[in-house]
């Protein structure tokens, strides 16, 4: 299914924008000294309750703001600000050092209605710092990697650029990185130094940034790609959600089939799909049933021209739905959607294939497939297998379901002479 947008960037109220503002407030003072760092708890609390009686306490608006639960390389949760030595504390203690992260300082911007100016000048730093990394000479005799001072580093940075609007303290900005999803800066030689690694590899999954913006955009992604990918459930087994499919099928104008989606002339296949499984063979057995039934659905024909435009040699009958899908369903993103549930009913081929074709090609596609279905990457199970992959092709054909019946409400609501009817109860 489609990523989920960025809980991070999510619109804050104005009590959490005053925790923002209060936290980031004497870094833009403009004295830069290395004694000058974020504010301790106790001040910013006591700020944000100051301005704000009506609030439980400033505890509670911490605790509300957006935070990515898998967090970061530390185990902590990363989100829009870090407590310095807090231990496994819920809530920052009175004397705990506070900040705000790279997003955090992005979305302190952006919830003020003004241009994420620090938050930018960090990410041009690290910027730099990638391209020194991705240029450093390779020799095979030496190690390439070794520490830059980030004092030294930073301050002919902020040198070079005339045009920034905060002196940013050394002991500010090195406090920011290492706080940050992966730390990117450790303290080095006494409280007030730190120091990047370049070539060490911390700064590799930053290619590609420019400024704040595709910085959080990377740190999304790798949040995203770490979350156990969540699949849509059908209410239904999977021949019944095949059944049901065809009834709302039918029910677009556009369908030019007049048989039931899946026939009954494979029975002994349709048979076998529910029996249950004990070993690799019934395993194998079950899966090409499966697939007997899923080759013979009756579904419109594709041209070759079709077919080639979505990457398609072979005329199946799911490659040959999928164009139907993509001619008929009107917008990218349920495209994109219904390309995500194609993807996972093909892959159910692909886990059986490797014990069948003893190829490098079958062994790298059943690996890229297990991944696909979330399944393990040595299977022992295999008669759970098979209940999990049942579940996951009822849930992509459900997927189709829904968005086959969203087009064809579009339809009927620029037509005005359709109508669906809710057969899920009859089967």
């Amino acid at each position: 299914m489609l990523e989920d947008a960025n809980p991070l960037l999510v619109p804050l109220e104005p009590v959490q924008v005053e925790l923002l503002n209060t936290i980031v407030w004497p870094i833009t003072l403009g004295q830069s000294t290395d004694v000058q760092n974020w504010p301790v708890w106790d001040f910013v609390a006591r700020t944000v309750e100051e301005k704000h009686p009506e609030i439980e306490s400033a505890e509670s608006v911490w605790a509300s703001l957006p935070w990515i639960a898998d967090g970061n390389t530390r185990g902590n949760p990363y989100g829009l600000a870090w407590r310095k030595d807090a231990g496994g504390a819920t809530v920052p203690r009175p004397a705990d050092t506070i900040g705000l992260t790279i997003t955090g300082l992005y979305q302190w911007a952006l919830s003020r209605k003004k241009e994420p100016a620090f938050a930018d000048h960090v990410a041009w730093l690290l910027a730099r710092k990638v391209m020194h990394e991705q240029n450093l000479e390779k020799d095979p005799y030496k190690v390439g990697s070794k520490p830059l001072s980030l004092r030294s580093e930073a301050a002919e940075f902020l040198e070079y650029r005339q045009d920034r609007p905060y002196n940013i303290p050394n002991v500010a900005l090195g406090e920011i990185l290492t706080h940050e999803y992966r730390i990117l800066a450790i303290v080095a030689n006494g409280q007030h130094e730190y120091t990047l690694d370049i070539g060490s590899g911390r700064l590799r999954h930053l290619r590609g940034i420019s400024d704040a913006k595709s910085y959080v955009d990377i740190i999304w992604r790798l949040a995203a790609a770490r979350r156990p990918r969540s699949f849509h459930q059908s209410s239904l087994p999977l021949i019944q959600t095949l059944d049901y499919l065809g009834y709302v099928l039918k029910d677009h104008p556009e369908w030019r089939v007049t048989q039931r989606l899946a026939s009954g002339q494979e029975m002994q296949s349709v048979a076998s799909i529910v029996l249950p499984v004990a070993n690799l063979e019934e395993f194998g057995h079950r899966v090409s049933g499966m697939w007997n039934v899923l080759n013979e659905l009756h579904v419109p024909k594709a041209t070759k021209d079709e077919l080639r435009k979505l990457g398609y040699s072979y005329p199946g009958t799911i490659n040959c739905l999928e164009v139907w899908l993509d001619t008929w369903i009107t917008t990218d993103l349920n495209r994109q959607t219904v390309h995500q549930a194609i993807l996972d009913i093909k892959a159910s081929r692909l886990v059986r294939n490797e014990s069948i074709h003893l190829s490098e090609k079958a062994r790298v596609d059943a690996n890229a497939a297990r991944k696909q279905l979330a399944l393990p990457d040595i299977i022992t199970d295999w008669a759970g297998t098979w209940e999990i992959i049942t579940s996951r092709l009822a849930g992509a054909f459900d997927v189709i379901r829904e968005e086959v019946q969203s087009a064809t409400h579009v339809l009927a609501s620029e037509t005005g002479h359709l109508h669906i009817e809710d057969v899920s109860e009859q089967l």
